[in-house]
């Protein structure tokens, strides 16, 4: 999930900045932006963390994962051999046991995340309908949370990324409630990026393709929220060069 990895830190950067304060002149006039309240956020953060950790998991299953120095913690000190006693771990017995290690941390952080995504998601309910979120939406976002820590359970990957990415295109309606955010469009094409993905490792390469064609829109209303702001736009570009990229 390279490709995808690069998308999220040039889209990360993007949603970073974009929520900084305007600053109209040097005096003291502010105009503030109207942005998502902290629980809708962290939703979303929580998320992009459960995949962030998944991807860990992937590689340490595929075998691509490649064990750091500073994993492996400090040598112990050396004794004194005898005979008798045990073998010295090879390289290859001390990274296997220090991927299991970040394996089992790894699902426990992803625990953690989801209970915390359902006490955010309970704590931002009520804001949503004082909002004007219909039922309709939250009961979509409640299902396919719920399919999701249903997948986390059972430690299924590929159910993981697929309702990990269901549910933040179903933030996405959230987002838009607030007109400067540009999260809800920047999920939308989150989520088209990890469906292309799960539908290319399955060799449905067109319906992959599709999924990155439809987010053009996406990126163009980012642009018009972005407006002149040149430095945030060519982050932007960025988003687009790796979408393209992605394709390939």
């Amino acid at each position: 999930m390279k490709k995808i990895k690069l998308i999220l830190y040039i889209i990360l950067i993007l949603a970073i900045s974009s929520g900084c304060i305007n600053i109209k002149n040097k005096a003291t006039k502010f105009e503030k932006k109207e942005m998502a309240p902290d629980s809708l956020q962290d939703i979303s953060k929580s998320l992009q963390d459960i995949l962030n950790n998944l991807d860990t998991i992937e590689q340490i299953q595929d075998g691509t994962y490649i064990v750091e120095e500073s994993e492996k913690g400090t040598k112990e000190t050396k004794k004194e051999e005898k005979l008798t006693e045990e073998k010295e771990e090879t390289e290859e017995e001390k990274d296997k046991k220090v991927k299991q290690e970040i394996l089992k941390k790894s699902w426990e952080k992803i625990d953690k995340e989801i209970e915390q995504l359902h006490r955010k998601w309970n704590e931002y309910q009520g804001e949503g309908l004082k909002k004007g979120v219909t039922t309709e939406k939250i009961d979509k976002l409640t299902d396919s949370l719920n399919l999701l820590t249903k997948s986390i359970e059972n430690k299924k990957v590929k159910d993981i990324i697929n309702y990990s990415s269901q549910s933040m295109l179903n933030t996405a309606a959230y987002f838009q409630l607030y007109k400067d955010e540009i999260r809800g469009e920047a999920n939308k094409i989150k989520h088209a990026a990890y469906q292309s993905y799960l539908n290319g490792i399955e060799g449905k390469n067109e319906e992959a393709a599709q999924f990155l064609t439809n987010v053009e829109e996406e990126t163009n209303k980012i642009r018009l929220k972005l407006k002149k702001d040149d430095s945030k736009i060519k982050i932007l570009d960025k988003v687009g060069i790796s979408l393209e990229d992605m394709k390939k």
